[in-house]
């Protein structure tokens, strides 16, 4: 079987919200969904939820990393006024702000250090005529000295920060 792949460039804000909610499981982790009171906040920004039912801010822009950073700091602050605890069901505060874009955003470096905020960078992929989010790793603070890469999900050490199933697919390709 052979395989088509390529990157798509031209995606529109829409084609790229349902690319993200397809792909929450991968971004945010297994067992998340969107959240039932407001998943929508805005063009450019997303409400989910986590497997600890955890509120996550998704801000995401097809081609702006600006705008992508704007709007999940434009969405966090408006969800944690406190009209939004006034008007939401079953309101609760976001415990973090995930912002996805092509680019590293302004001022990516101090956020990195941010706890609550992850800075993801995506391409949209075509893979045989399926579109889907490709995620580069979250941006980190600098390592220090002696540190390695550790793959979060299996706890495995990879020679590229990839896990050992990640690796052997692309030493096989």
């Amino acid at each position: 079987m052979t395989l088509q792949i390529r990157t798509i460039t031209d995606v529109s804000s829409e084609e790229l919200y349902k690319v993200i909610v397809d792909s929450l499981d991968a971004l945010i982790g297994e067992g998340s969904a969107l959240w039932e009171n407001v998943p929508r906040f805005g063009e450019h920004c997303l409400v989910a939820v986590d497997q600890a039912r955890e509120l996550i801010l998704i801000g995401f822009h097809p081609s702006d990393s600006w705008r992508a950073l704007m709007a999940g700091l434009t969405s966090m602050d408006q969800l944690n006024d406190k009209l939004a605890a006034l008007l939401i069901k079953d309101y609760r505060k976001p415990a973090r702000l995930i912002i996805l874009s092509p680019e590293r955003p302004p001022g990516a470096e101090t956020l990195a250090e941010c706890g609550s905020v992850t800075l993801r960078n995506f391409k949209i992929i075509e893979v045989n005529g399926e579109r889907g989010l490709f995620l580069e790793e979250p941006m980190e603070t600098p390592k220090s000295a002696g540190d390695t890469d550790v793959d979060a999900r299996s706890g495995k050490v990879g020679e590229h920060g990839l896990t050992r199933e990640e690796e052997d697919f692309f030493a096989s390709a």
